[in-house]
């Protein structure tokens, strides 16, 4: 994933309606006013999937690759002065 695919997932999860988002009857709820109707479901059997993949999980997770990609790059370093 590139930087820019992270920046963008970034851009879109802090604009998305913020959560705690669940899964019912194939729509998915914001906390912000409302019912959200953010994607027709078959059978229910992606929703769970669906809600999980909310902005507050999106941004964690690149919150994580952040973290991991600088220590990589820190351990390179040392690996680097070190030859």
């Amino acid at each position: 994933m590139t930087q820019e695919q992270i920046n963008e997932l970034r851009q879109l999860a802090q604009a998305a309606t913020p959560g705690p988002w669940y899964d019912r009857a194939g729509v998915l709820r914001g906390t912000g006013g409302g019912i959200k109707p953010i994607a027709t479901i078959y059978n229910g059997l992606n929703s769970p999937y669906i809600a999980a993949a909310n902005p507050a999980a999106v941004l964690e997770l690149i919150a994580e690759i952040e973290r991991v990609t600088k220590q990589r790059d820190e351990m390179l370093t040392i690996g680097e002065d070190a030859a």
